[in-house]
């Protein structure tokens, strides 16, 4: 016999054995190992975009503090008195991811963009917003600080004798926290602070 059958004859046999030395490994068991593999894929990627929408929403959350003064007649809170404006109807500024023109002929929305992803949207008579205004709001928004409007400004006045009201009535106000809540509306007349006038109304802890 040949040297090569005899080698033909024995590899069967001498596998077998070798085999057996050796654990096997079903199909069932690698597609579990590839799935299982996958899964612990997908559940990193998965946590990865978790962080990141925790620390989007973390930013999205903190709080501008107000800038040092109002944007029109550069007073501070301190020297006018009353609340900070941040928005009206048709009076404000915010952040937004979306871009808004025209509308209301008198008060025109205005989109400024500050990067690939925001605008600054500004609200107001048709024509108040100048280009040093402008430049001016977005001066406070770099600042991570957010721009406001006294009460006199902001037209939040008494009818009667022009000094301002205990509460701006359907405005946004912020804090020195940076705390933004919404003064509403609720058929009632919130009074002055002047003391000489018909309209005042005593205050106390806060409440008309």
């Amino acid at each position: 016999m040949k040297q090569e059958d005899i080698n033909s004859e024995l590899m069967p046999s001498v596998l077998k054995r070798v085999m057996k030395n050796y654990p096997t490994i079903s199909k069932e068991e690698t597609n579990k190992e590839r799935d299982d593999s996958r899964n612990i894929e997908f559940q990193k990627q998965k946590d990865s975009a978790e962080d990141i929408r925790v620390a989007k929403s973390k930013i999205g959350k903190k709080n501008r503090k107000p800038s040092s003064h109002c944007l029109l007649c550069e007073k501070t809170i301190d020297e006018i008195g009353g609340k900070r404006v941040v928005a009206q109807k048709t009076l404000g500024t915010y952040i937004s991811a979306t871009y808004r023109g025209g509308g209301d002929p008198d008060f025109p929305d205005l989109s400024i963009k500050i990067d690939d992803a925001r605008y600054i949207l500004f609200c107001g008579k048709k024509g108040m917003w100048t280009d040093e205004l402008i430049e001016k709001v977005k001066e406070i928004y770099f600042n991570n600080e957010h721009p406001w409007f006294c009460q006199k400004c902001a037209g939040k006045t008494c009818h009667i004798c022009g000094e301002i009201l205990n509460n701006p009535i359907g405005s946004d106000v912020i804090y020195d926290d940076g705390c933004i809540s919404h003064v509403a509306v609720l058929c009632y007349n919130p009074g002055c602070v002047n003391e000489s006038c018909e309209n005042h109304k005593y205050v106390r802890f806060g409440k008309v």
